[in-house]
């Protein structure tokens, strides 16, 4: 991949976020070498040109707090309790000519396009029995619980204007996201659920 992403994308990337917010060189450094350490040894297909996440725990993130603050604010990534996602910034200078398929019948060349948030439906979840026990057993969380963390993935994935290559990768990101985020319901004793996580700017 990090051949589909030339010096002349990482130039126009970073001069276009600096129009929004400053951006320290350290930190434009620091972003350079996070794209390289996720790109580097992907092959480049369409599935390994999309957004990543990194998280907090992966390295020493108190170190660089305020450069990855300074990346947040130019909108080069967006920071959600300790998952850290890089923004697809890269994709419209990417020549999609030369990524490659992984699945033919999911990917229909110029014609593919990635589900985004906000047409994914309620439904696929709560249908999805398996899915609902495993987070109640695995995290000790009560039906409203679930349903009200659902909500709000769902809601956070549309503020962020997350997409997702099909449903099931929506389901499989709730998960990982879940063992972050899943003290963030309560049920009080009205047995109304009310969430205590906030979104992005709130």
């Amino acid at each position: 991949m990090l051949k589909q992403i030339s010096l002349y994308a990482i130039n126009e990337i970073l001069d276009s976020a600096s129009e929004i917010s400053f951006i320290s060189p350290m930190s434009k450094i620091i972003y350079i070498n996070c794209l390289i350490h996720n790109f580097e040894n992907k092959k480049p297909t369409i599935a390994n040109s999309v957004a990543f996440d990194l998280l907090t725990s992966d390295f020493d993130f108190e170190k660089f707090k305020n450069n990855f603050h300074e990346l947040h604010k130019a909108e080069l990534i967006t920071i959600n309790g300790d998952v850290i996602t890089f923004n697809n910034t890269w994709g419209k200078y990417i020549d999609r000519a030369k990524l490659d398929c992984d699945d033919e019948d999911s990917y229909k060349g110029e014609n593919y396009s990635f589900i985004p948030a906000d047409k994914i439906q309620k439904k696929l979840f709560i249908e999805n029995e398996t899915l609902i026990e495993i987070c109640q057993m695995k995290h000790n969380l009560k039906q409203a619980q679930t349903n009200n963390l659902i909500d709000l993935f769902l809601k956070e994935q549309v503020a962020l204007k997350k997409t997702y290559q099909s449903e099931q990768d929506c389901v499989k990101h709730f998960m990982y996201w879940l063992n972050y985020n899943k003290e963030k319901t309560t049920i009080p004793a009205g047995g109304n659920v009310k969430s205590k996580g906030k979104l992005l700017g709130k």
